[in-house]
């Protein structure tokens, strides 16, 4: 799954409208081996969509459909007025911003996204001119994911946090994908990866927009997900599927470290307890767990701390398959911090040890060990600068070692530290 053409983009190609308009008729999802994995969550989105109807329709019972549509009207109206003063507090000017994806799955050549923002009078461009162009693979971004990324992007940045959340909101905020490229493919790529290029869409604007409001643009983050995937095909019938959904330190920013081992800004938050994955999927036995010393970047505010996890497999014909980040390119420091550490992803089997990139599908023994290290987020400001106090409090919770202290924070160098 994780190296070529996804299953969605193929179930979405046989439900195009043919050459006569007609639209085929989607598959029947009974047939999908991983239908009990998203079960749940498509009857929670159907079963908020239908409360949504409801309320509305309540209120609209209440104080009638004409005064309801005029309270939207201003609501939306209002909000703009909050977003425009908002924006005016970045200076007008224009400024550009690169990050860049590890590689192409088919490839070595690193993807990059690049974000031209323009600020004049509390409205913005963001121009994505000079992106690389879409892939084969399922490094993609759809242009719903990226616009998504884009205003979430500066919604974070904006002084006034308090602004509602509506479409009013995109008023102001013009945002141009060039079609064809990572941020904005033709119809039928793939775009199971999407997270990793809209990730890649905020670090750029972060990256531009850092050079006019340096104060309030945090370091960067792992800013990614791992998609990490361990299917078994049962001989006698049925599929077992162990999916998850994994984040990484956060960047460290103004007044606050980073956290760690977090879903970043764009993706949900999850932390499956270790007995409920072992209790529904057999096949796998979690080994170890816990977060990696010495992987946020030092500086003044500390980024948060990656994750390792070790899962062994106990039965034969178990697949592997994985997409992730960051292996190449770590998470980038700001103002003098330093950069978060790198992810990995080994499969041990024996006493050989096998170095995977960034994405892969590989068929595992039994007995194999897939080690999984998330990267952690980079530091802000000047390492020198921090705290004594913060320093001492890092060690005594084992998230800095005693070299690193001395290494990074040379302020805080006790010689009983050391020992």
């Amino acid at each position: 799954m994780a190296a070529g053409r996804d299953c969605h983009s193929a179930a979405a190609d046989r439900c195009r409208k043919g050459p006569d308009g007609r639209r085929d008729r989607p598959p029947d999802l009974r047939q999908r081996p991983d239908v009990e994995v998203g079960r749940g969550d498509f009857y929670a989105q159907l079963a908020a969509n239908r409360t949504g109807i409801e309320r509305l329709q309540q209120l609209a019972e209440r104080h009638g459909y004409d005064l309801v549509v005029r309270a939207m009207a201003e609501t939306l109206d209002y909000t703009e007025r909050r977003m425009r003063a908002a924006i005016a507090t970045i200076p007008n000017g224009t400024w550009t911003g690169e990050a860049w994806i590890d590689a192409d799955v088919r490839g070595d050549i690193p993807l990059k996204v690049v974000a031209t923002v323009t600020v004049a009078d509390g409205a913005m461009v963001l121009d994505f001119t000079g992106t690389a162009p879409e892939v084969h693979s399922m490094f993609n971004s759809s242009k719903s994911s990226s616009i998504a990324a884009a205003i979430s992007a500066v919604r974070c940045l904006l002084a006034d946090k308090d602004i509602p959340a509506n479409d009013a909101c995109n008023r102001l905020i013009d945002i141009r994908l060039p079609e064809g490229t990572i941020v904005n493919p033709m119809p039928g790529r793939p775009v199971r990866a999407r997270i990793a290029v809209s990730y890649r869409v905020l670090d750029a604007i972060h990256e531009a927009l850092g050079k006019a409001i340096p104060d309030r643009v945090p370091a960067q983050g792992f800013n990614s997900t791992t998609g990490l995937y361990l299917v078994q095909e049962r001989p006698n019938g049925g599929t077992r599927i162990y999916a998850d959904v994994l984040g990484g330190g956060y960047g460290g920013a103004p007044g606050y470290d980073g956290a760690h081992a977090l879903a970043g800004v764009l993706s949900s938050s999850r932390n499956t307890p270790i007995e409920s994955i072992e209790q529904i999927h057999p096949h796998i036995r979690m080994l170890r767990y816990g977060l990696v010393p010495n992987s946020g970047g030092a500086g003044e505010w500390r980024g948060g701390l990656g994750f390792t996890r070790a899962i062994q497999v106990l039965e034969d014909n178990v697949v592997l398959s994985y997409y992730s980040e960051h292996f190449l390119y770590p998470a980038r420091g700001r103002m003098g911090g330093a950069d978060g550490a790198l992810a990995s992803l080994k499969v041990i089997r024996g006493k050989d040890v096998i170095d995977l990139p960034t994405t892969a599908v590989m068929t595992l023994q039994k007995g194999d060990i897939v080690q999984l290290t998330v990267g952690g987020g980079a530091g802000w400001g000047d390492p020198a600068k921090r705290p004594v106090e913060l320093v001492e409090r890092d060690l005594e919770q084992g998230l800095i070692t005693a070299e690193f202290a001395t290494r990074h924070y040379p302020q805080a160098f006790k010689p009983a530290l050391v020992a």
